[in-house]
């Protein structure tokens, strides 16, 4: 996708609530506004899949003039919103995140932008060759929010005199290419009527398998949503002994960030899956993602045994075991009347043929005596006093039926 909507040469024209998103590059914008007048951009999502080799136009303005953009979340791109020979124009209450630049002004007059989000953007704004462009609301509404603002909030008043009392605007102007902003918020700004500021939390790898004493990694990753700034906490949960963790950092700034988790799980002779959980807290918001940790008994032998229950195997290598393709046996080794109609033991030691990692057993039956099916039942593979894996299951086995069965070591 190029352009998603272009208005050209229009007035009294309403673009609202939609959600746009482009997977291509584009000099021109995903949205585009051209020769217009009397114009109502709200409401809308617009993003892309910009990256540092590309170059893409969320929102892009030229020759219009009384244009409102107001209530937009703008992000992921090259330029998040781009205006040229344009005037009269208010652009507010817009979250302006995560682009390489967030608004950029050329040639333009009588400008208002305010109440806006501006965060995460490499170059946060740029106004060049303006005429009466203002980039606040002025005192006490203030102006826009600027995730790099590194100014303090200890005085109030149209002159930030008024000491101490800070009032939620900087002390100083926020300044950046040929304009600043004159009372930078410093927090982010509320869109009225809204989604409000959250944060999500997630975990990744969520599952992790380990032997009993190993310590297994998950990053835990926070991502603010509709604004957020804020300082999320996080803790971590068991409800076992047997499973030992810790987070680090435990803090994550700015309500963007990554925390790895680590833990430690311990277990005798079962397998056993232990879930750990993370939550994040801040300013009464509780989110939280879990990790399952699968904790595998310490290997006590070297050697695997795989033991089973074989219905009907009465003929001489009548079937075949492989595991990983390698042949392992043809069973039973002889003609065993006593097998037909009934039940008997089986094993094998398959040590040779286990790898770590995914195994593969398969059981193949042979091109004759296809009158039965040759069940197989009770299938485990041990280690030392660990079973590895277990299939009670009795499935069929004959000559257009094979068997298979994954385990993992």
């Amino acid at each position: 996708m190029r352009l998603a909507i272009i208005l050209y040469s229009c007035s009294d024209v309403s673009v609202q609530k939609n959600q746009v998103m482009s997977f291509s590059n584009s000099l021109d914008g995903i949205v585009e506004i051209t020769g217009c007048k009397s114009v109502d951009v709200s409401g809308n999502t617009i993003t892309t899949t910009y990256t540092a080799y590309g170059f893409a136009i969320d929102l892009k303005v030229t020759l219009s003039n009384t244009t409102t953009i107001e209530d937009n979340t703008l992000s992921n791109s090259t330029v998040a919103l781009d205006i040229s020979a344009s005037s009269n124009m208010v652009i507010d209450e817009n979250n302006i995140q995560d682009n390489a630049h967030g608004i950029v002004m050329n040639d333009t007059t009588n400008i208002r932008v305010f109440h806006n989000n501006f965060i995460n953007n490499t170059l946060q704004a740029e106004d060049t060759y303006s005429t009466q462009n203002v980039w606040d609301n002025g005192y006490p509404s203030g102006g826009n929010f600027w995730s790099d603002y590194t100014g303090t909030d200890n005085c109030s008043g149209p002159q930030q005199d008024t000491c101490p009392s800070p009032d939620g605007v900087g002390d100083s102007p926020y300044t950046f290419n040929n304009n600043q902003d004159n009372y930078p918020l410093m927090q982010t700004f509320q869109i009225p009527g809204g989604p409000p500021q959250d944060f999500s939390i997630t975990s990744s790898p969520n599952v992790i398998t380990l032997y009993s004493g190993e310590t297994g990694n998950s990053t835990i990753i926070v991502s603010p949503l509709n604004g957020f700034t804020d300082t999320v906490s996080l803790t971590v949960s068991t409800n076992t002994v047997n499973l030992s963790c810790s987070l680090f950092p435990t803090t994550i700034s700015g309500g963007s960030g990554t925390s790895t988790l680590s833990c430690t799980g311990s277990t005798s002779k079962v397998e056993a899956t232990y879930p750990a959980t993370v939550t994040g807290t801040a300013d009464g918001l509780s989110r939280s993602t879990g990790v399952n940790y699968v904790v595998k008994p310490t290997p006590t032998s070297t050697e695997y045994i795989l033991s089973w229950e074989g219905y009907d195997w009465d003929g001489g290598r009548e079937e075949t075991i492989a595991l990983n393709g390698q042949f392992l046996a043809s069973l039973p080794a002889s003609d065993s009347p006593q097998n037909g109609g009934a039940w008997a033991d089986f094993s094998l030691n398959i040590t040779s043929a286990i790898v770590q990692g995914t195994n593969t057993l398969t059981f193949t039956h042979a091109e004759w005596d296809c009158g039965v099916s040759d069940n197989v039942q009770n299938l485990q593979i041990t280690n030392g006093e660990s079973i590895v894996y277990g299939d009670s299951t009795s499935l069929p086995l004959s000559c257009t039926q094979s068997l298979s069965y994954t385990f993992t070591v």
